[in-house]
This record gives C-alpha cells, structure tokens and sequence, in this order.
C-alpha cells in the first residue's frame, strides 16, 4: 500500500505498507441440505449431502420399530429433531435396526463443495408396512484405509 492513503476516520499512512500473509487452509465441512426433512413415500427417497475436502463419508441409519416409536417418545426430551435420551442406559440402539453405508467421493479438488446422495428407499422397500417410519441419521466423515472417523459429524 503506498503512503498517504487514507483511512476511515481521515488518517493518513505514513510509509509505504508491504507484506506477505499465510491464508489458512478451507476447513473440512460436511452437511446435510435439507436437514429435517420428511420424505414422501412417493417420489425420491433421498437426502442430498455435502462435503468439503472429505474423502468418503459413512452413514448411520437407525429405523425405528414402529412398536418402539412410543418409547422414543416417552424416554426423551427436546424436539424430534435431536431427541435427547433420559436414560444414559436406553438410547436410539434399543429402539432401532441399524445398518451403515460408505461411500467414497472420486477425486477431489480442494476447497471445492462435493455432493452425494443417501437413497432411503432400499430400507422402505418390503412387503410389511411396519417397516416404514421414523429414522436416526448420523454422516460422519470417514478414512476408509484406516476404519475410523475423522472428526466431522452431523445428526438428523
């Protein structure tokens, strides 16, 4: 910057300005776009995601029972949207079949937004009708070498 520009409040620089700084690196993100949303049973089935220098992402899914859907109610608190157990001893476990997904996004340009879909048609597809309903969702950020999560975590 050179000297004698003027800045907010009318003062003046009083020598030439030059330097050099380190811009921080984007941090990792990972999210869901539509969070909260119910799905029709017509039409797609699908939660979009994104992600930001993540490699692969793993998904938690947790259907509730419908015989259990009571007890979901009667042993938390807080809103649907992010039920908080009573009991350190009954959680979502309990109450729901569980089933995990990975999935690897290709090459990734850093800094730049990825976008995947989660299809929850497959766990609806039956011939029971009580195998439709409510659903615990966890996206994680995920290192497939390693089996482990990296840190980044979202719940729906």
């Amino acid at each position: 910057m050179n000297k004698g520009i003027k800045s907010f409040g009318g003062y003046l620089l009083a020598k030439e300005f030059d330097t050099i700084q380190r811009v921080p690196d984007l941090p990792q993100e990972l999210g869901i776009m539509a969070s909260g949303s119910i799905l029709s049973l017509r039409g797609e089935k699908r939660i979009s995601v994104f992600a930001r220098d993540i490699d692969a992402v793993r998904f938690e899914i947790g259907r509730v029972v419908p015989d259990d859907i009571n007890h979901l109610i009667t042993q938390t608190r807080g809103d649907i949207k992010s039920p908080e157990f009573l009991n350190y001893e009954f959680n979502e476990e309990n109450i729901s079949e569980h089933f995990t997904e990975v999935r690897e996004f290709g090459q990734k340009e850093l800094g730049k937004a990825q976008y995947t879909t989660f299809d929850f048609s497959r766990y609806l597809k039956t011939e029971k009708e009580t195998n439709r309903g409510m659903f615990f969702l966890k996206v994680e950020s995920w290192d497939q070498k390693n089996k482990k999560t990296t840190g980044r975590e979202i719940n729906a």
